[in-house]
């Protein structure tokens, strides 16, 4: 809805208008009003509707951009503070990645130069022979087992021939 202020322009406009397009002559007894050259132009043009329209238009058009604009850095504002806000992050967690990558380093370092706490070779030849003892106790333990099954087994072959006959 068009303002008292926007309507008052539209009024001055439109008197100046009237005095480029229609001349004024105040001769005795009454004035002469009569066209000028641009007095058809005016009339092809739509009058002072069209001028008004055009204008209104104009108006519109010009409120629709400056939204668009208010909207445009609106957007370029919360875009601004969202980028702000993933550098602040990336700053956090950029040297989260660079602080692992040192420890492991000094870790690694710390492994290489540090005399190692591997079995020597006294104790595996110990744990070694440990080992052949114990084949050999279980291989002789195996033997005599194998003996007593093989009695066991000669002795229930006599008690059951004795049986049959």
């Amino acid at each position: 809805m068009p303002s008292r202020a926007h309507f008052r322009d539209v009024l001055d406009e439109m008197v100046w208008e009237i005095l480029r397009h229609i001349q004024f002559s105040q001769v005795k007894p009454s004035p002469i009003w009569s066209s000028t050259d641009f007095t058809k132009d005016l009339i092809d043009a739509g009058g002072f509707v069209n001028m008004y329209e055009s204008d209104l238009e104009a108006d519109v058009e010009a409120e629709r951009l400056a939204r668009q604009e208010q909207r445009k850095s609106k957007l370029q504002e919360e875009n601004l503070a969202l980028s702000n806000e993933l550098n602040r992050q990336r700053l956090k967690t950029h040297w989260i990645p660079i602080a692992v990558s040192v420890i492991s380093l000094c870790l690694a370092a710390y492994s290489l130069f540090t005399p190692s706490t591997d079995v020597t070779q006294d104790e595996l030849q110990k744990v070694r022979d440990e080992v052949e003892r114990l084949r050999m106790d279980f291989k002789k333990e195996n033997d005599d087992l194998k003996e007593r099954l093989y009695e066991a087994e000669m002795m229930i072959a006599v008690y059951e021939s004795d049986s049959l006959r």
